[in-house]
């Protein structure tokens, strides 16, 4: 992702705002405080030539949030991302040097890779770019990534009972 994603966020915003202007659903020049995992993201993402300059992260409360800091017009871009700073499964396809080949070759072999479908394969990407720490194109967006300690609460942890609370059963089902 995170996203999370910056190319991800400027595609879903330019869905939703197909058709009218966006106004600033909160209005703040303020940055996010220093330090925190928003400062880090936008620096890492600033210096990553990703251009957003009518948005802000902010991660109050441990939530992650993207803020409109001005008013949009229909048709703005509001965030451009280099396509080196993504996981971009369609360039690979595109590149006669890469296409059918897998990126991560040593996670997935390309015979793997290519019995794989397109989020298992986007999947293993984001794991071989884990693993390559600080030298990955997206380690910014890697590090903005929740931690798996903040999903020790997840339904998949959740006992039959607790599932049953939920009355829900096609969730219950699903986990």
């Amino acid at each position: 992702d995170k996203m999370r994603d910056s190319f991800l966020l400027s595609f879903l915003l330019s869905f939703l705002l197909r058709g009218s202007p966006l106004h600033a659903l909160t209005y703040s020049t303020t940055p996010p405080p220093a330090g925190g995992i928003a400062s880090s993201f936008e620096g890492w993402a600033s210096s990553a030539g990703i251009v957003a300059p009518k948005i802000r992260i902010d991660d109050a409360d441990e939530l992650r949030n993207v803020i409109v800091t001005a008013d949009v017009e229909e048709g703005e871009v509001l965030c451009v991302v280099p396509r080196t700073r993504c996981l971009d499964l369609a360039s690979l396809a595109v590149d006669p040097t890469k296409a059918g080949a897998s990126p991560c070759e040593r996670l997935a072999p390309t015979r793997l890779w290519a019995s794989l479908d397109w989020h298992e394969r986007l999947s293993v990407w984001l794991l071989a770019e884990a693993r390559r720490g600080r030298a990955s194109e997206i380690c910014g967006y890697i590090d903005y990534l929740p931690s798996p300690a903040s999903f020790e609460d997840g339904l998949l942890d959740w006992t039959d009972a607790e599932l049953a609370e939920l009355r829900y059963p096609p969730l219950a089902a699903a986990v």
